[in-house]
């Protein structure tokens, strides 16, 4: 393996075998958008760009030809947040509810519009359909769904300043992912819970926090993860004016995030320790 991550690079390699070959077929476009919707989230979830754009292409051309295709806007949408086009995604996510069939839950269509709206700064829109999403998915016993969003609303309240809530929100989460797996949704929580102990100046929590998510990092070779654990321990020390132990440790994180195939979190890092 390169120093891409293992699930950057299954995304890539997905893509390529299940979706390239779409295009072959495109003059037949009824039902091909159904076999992108994985391909979208897969994207999505890895932020390639690049193939993130083949989605989007592929896509149109497979329902450019008068069919009604359920899973396109929802689709376009996943793929339209991969490219950061926040806008373009909301406004596919908000098309795929108004659909009578689609082929995703109208909770999860929710929980990825609540997302996104808080990325457009639209708080109250997204803090209204994070908590419709959780209650359709609880009613639904999708549990995982459900933790999910809980993670998006417990960051849309730290970013309001409502930490309690906040807390509150990423604790419930944690102990769903924590009894269900997997190891990589604990982690992405675990992370969000240290820096809202760092927000709250619980400086000592938040290192401990960031500690502990670093070795279950390591233990489930999670390299995106192990980069921001990593990152969280160098600012916090560095902030303590341990800065040779802090350079230590962006250095470590710089190399996590390359193998995760994250070029935008490796420059954020830059841009963080400037």
């Amino acid at each position: 393996m390169t120093e891409r991550s293992r699930p950057a690079e299954t995304a890539r390699r997905w893509v390529a075998r299940r979706a390239a070959p779409l295009g072959v077929r495109l003059a037949a476009p009824c039902g091909t958008a159904a076999r992108l919707v994985s391909a979208a989230r897969l994207v999505s979830a890895a932020r390639l760009v690049s193939a993130a754009l083949f989605v989007s292409a592929a896509l149109i051309g497979a329902t450019g030809g008068g069919c009604s295709e359920p899973s396109q806007p929802f689709a376009l949408g996943e793929a339209a947040y991969a490219r950061a086009d926040f806008r373009a995604a909301a406004a596919h996510y908000r098309a795929a509810l108004e659909q009578d069939r689609r082929p995703v839950s109208e909770a999860e269509v929710r929980s990825r519009l609540g997302l996104t709206l808080r990325k457009l700064g639209e708080t109250a829109a997204a803090e209204v359909e994070l908590r419709t999403a959780i209650r359709q998915a609880e009613g639904a016993t999708d549990g995982h769904l459900a933790a999910v969003t809980r993670r998006y609303l417990g960051r849309l309240y730290a970013d309001t300043g409502r930490l309690e809530a906040a807390g509150q929100a990423l604790d419930a989460a944690l102990d769903w992912h924590r009894t269900n797996g997997p190891p990589s949704d604990a982690l992405k929580v675990q992370i969000q819970r240290a820096g809202l102990a760092w927000v709250r100046h619980d400086l000592e929590g938040a290192y401990d926090a960031y500690l502990d998510a670093h070795g279950r990092a390591q233990v489930a070779d999670r390299p995106m993860e192990l980069g921001a654990a990593l990152e969280g321990m160098a600012l916090l020390v560095g902030q303590a004016g341990a800065f040779d132990e802090a350079r230590r440790l962006l250095v470590q994180a710089e190399v996590a995030y390359r193998r995760a195939g994250r070029a935008d979190a490796t420059a954020q890092l830059h841009a963080n320790a400037a």
